[in-house]
């Protein structure tokens, strides 16, 4: 190589290093609050239903690549409530399982399995339908030591530009 062809590649590996590269994976975080009265009785003691995740991907969330290899991780929800089970206080879960994001609109994605913190039983479901943008889903938890249950809750999240890129 030539020492201008040297020069140019030892410039072009700085400036990577000092942005971080563009094809580096980025996290977006995504919070929703759903008000006491936007959830079906029981569900909440009268305060809001906290749930958020994050996005992980190349370009996230609004690059045009994001949803090729993009996973969705990091569960959390509190303040929700079992219907059926009056007498249990609000309830939080962590569920820290990461799974794929379709490519395909709506870049749909399910995680369930089990809570980190307790016996419950956590299915979600969720898209991005406006590419990024916005999250629109549904949660339920289930305890799987009694027969209480939080039924479908549902959730519209968007970014949290206070967290994250």
């Amino acid at each position: 190589m030539t020492r201008r062809a040297l020069t140019l590649l030892g410039l072009a590996a700085v400036i990577a290093a000092l942005t971080g590269g563009t094809a580096q994976a980025r996290t977006q975080y995504y919070l929703a609050a759903v008000p006491a009265d936007k959830v079906a009785p029981g569900q909440s003691k009268g305060y809001p239903v906290y749930f958020d995740f994050d996005l992980v991907g190349r370009g996230c969330p609004l690059g045009p690549r994001c949803f090729k290899n993009a996973t969705v991780r990091r569960f959390n929800s509190v303040d929700w409530a079992f219907p059926n089970c009056p007498e249990v206080e609000d309830q939080v879960f962590y569920l820290t399982q990461s799974v794929r994001a379709k490519r395909a609109r709506p870049h749909h994605f399910h995680a369930s399995g089990m809570a980190d913190n307790s016996t419950y039983r956590i299915v979600i479901d969720g898209r991005f339908p406006r590419h990024g943008r916005i999250a629109k889903g549904w949660f339920t938890a289930t305890d799987t030591a009694s027969s209480c249950t939080s039924g479908k809750i549902y959730w519209t999240a968007e970014r949290d530009t206070r967290v994250g890129p």
